[in-house]
């Protein structure tokens, strides 16, 4: 199964024991990609997350702001 077919609530456990991973932008809400993100800084783990291209400035301001360095964007 892929990262972006689990449910939210299993990424957030994954994130904050400290695991790391990489998925697609387009498949969650903004209140869970803020809840992701919180997550990875929380247990000191990386999300990396494609496709952002569609996202707006806004977006991705507010996801970096919740995972204060522990979010990568890539296009």
């Amino acid at each position: 199964m892929s990262f972006e077919n689990r449910p939210t609530n299993d990424l957030i456990d994954i994130l904050w024991n400290g695991g790391s991973f990489s998925i697609n932008a387009g498949v969650r809400s903004h209140n869970d990609w803020l809840q992701l993100a919180h997550n990875a800084k929380q247990g000191g783990s990386q999300l990396t997350i494609t496709g952002v291209s569609t996202w707006s400035k806004q977006t991705i301001v507010d996801v970096a702001h919740a995972g204060k360095g522990h979010v990568f964007f890539v296009e």
